[in-house]
C-alpha cells in the first residue's frame, strides 16, 4: 500500500507542476510572487508530533519566491525562478576557528 501511495503522489506532483509545450508569443508571459513565513518557534519535531525537542532560543523564517515565464520568440521562451530565504535565530551556535 505504501508503494502505491508513493507512486500516486509522484505522478500527481509531476502532472500538477508540468508545463505546457506551447511557448508564449514574443513579449507575452506571466509572473507570480509568493510569500511565506514561520514566526518565532522554539520547538522542533523529532520523528512525530509526540516528540518535540526544545531549542535554546527562537528561530523565525521568511521567504519570497518569484516565478516568471516569458516568450522571447516563436519557438523560444525563458523561465526564471528566484527564491529568497531569510532565517533569524537567537540560538547559541559554536563557530569553528580552524
Amino acid at each position: 500500500m505504501k508503494y502505491i501511495l508513493g507512486i500516486f503522489f509522484f505522478f500527481y506532483t509531476t502532472i500538477s507542476f508540468s508545463q505546457s509545450p506551447w511557448v508564449n508569443t514574443s513579449g507575452a508571459g506571466y509572473s507570480h510572487i509568493s510569500f511565506g513565513t514561520l514566526l518565532n518557534y522554539d520547538q522542533i519535531f523529532e520523528g512525530n508530533l509526540k516528540n518535540l525537542a526544545d531549542l535554546e532560543g527562537e528561530i523565525s523564517e521568511f521567504s519570497i519566491q518569484s516565478y516568471t515565464d516569458v516568450g522571447l520568440g516563436k519557438k523560444f521562451g525563458i523561465t526564471l525562478s528566484l527564491p529568497f530565504n531569510m532565517i533569524k535565530s537567537s540560538l547559541d551556535a559554536p563557530t569553528s576557528s580552524g
